[in-house]
């Protein structure tokens, strides 16, 4: 707020995004609690890490063809970025669904899975392909619930270990965009670290900044 007093504040992280309004400088919420939030689109169970695939579509593009998504937790979002390259080793701290690596064909394999192959049945490139259209359909989901809050005069302002994704979902609604930690002047491994935790960064922050201290 003190930042970007007109600005749309989202933070994407593990589980969930969190959209937040902000108008000449105050947060502006007529509701804070998560039944609420659900309710109006300024909380989404949608996040980069922990989100199981089935929570994303029903149906999904498979090397052409139009499928069925498995409902079982068979993969989540953090396979989907370990395969598009867009997710920090740092960020990737959630257990994988069978338990198994975090590697790039072991990614695959549980994304396979969520279409009814196994991993062997078509080469990695399909399985990057379908990476890509769950990267896009959770995108979509989430640039639509944005928009619903946008005034014309806000910038979008992106945190969390998705904030990759708020900075595509600004681009796609043609509103300027700002990374959150990018703006207190931080080396870069330090920023990469106040995005995963801003809320934390933030409290800490406010408290040195106190008058009571």
């Amino acid at each position: 707020a003190k930042k970007h007093p007109f600005s749309l504040l989202v933070d994407i992280g593990s589980t969930t995004t969190d959209i937040i309004s902000i108008i000449n400088g105050q947060v502006i919420s007529s509701n804070w609690t998560d039944a609420l939030r659900l309710q109006q689109d300024t909380l989404l169970y949608t996040g980069v890490l922990r989100t199981p695939l089935m929570a994303i579509t029903q149906k999904i593009e498979v090397d052409g063809k139009t499928s069925n998504v498995a409902a079982e937790y068979f993969a989540t979002t953090a396979d989907v970025f370990r395969l598009t390259g867009e997710l920090n080793n740092s960020s990737d701290i959630a257990p994988t669904a069978d338990g198994a690596a975090k590697t790039v064909d072991a990614s695959a394999k549980r994304l396979a899975r969520m279409v009814g192959y196994d991993f062997e049945d078509k080469p990695l490139e399909v399985w990057l392909a379908l990476a890509h259209a769950f990267r896009n359909k959770q995108l979509n989901q989430i640039a639509c619930a944005i928009e619903k809050h946008l005034t014309p005069n806000m910038m979008i302002v992106g945190t969390g270990a998705g904030q990759f994704l708020v900075k595509e979902a600004a681009s796609t609604l043609n509103k300027p965009y700002a990374n959150l930690a990018a703006l207190f002047d931080l080396e870069l491994p330090q920023e990469q670290e106040v995005d995963i935790c801003f809320p934390a960064f933030a409290v800490a922050k406010l408290a040195l900044e106190s008058e009571f201290l």
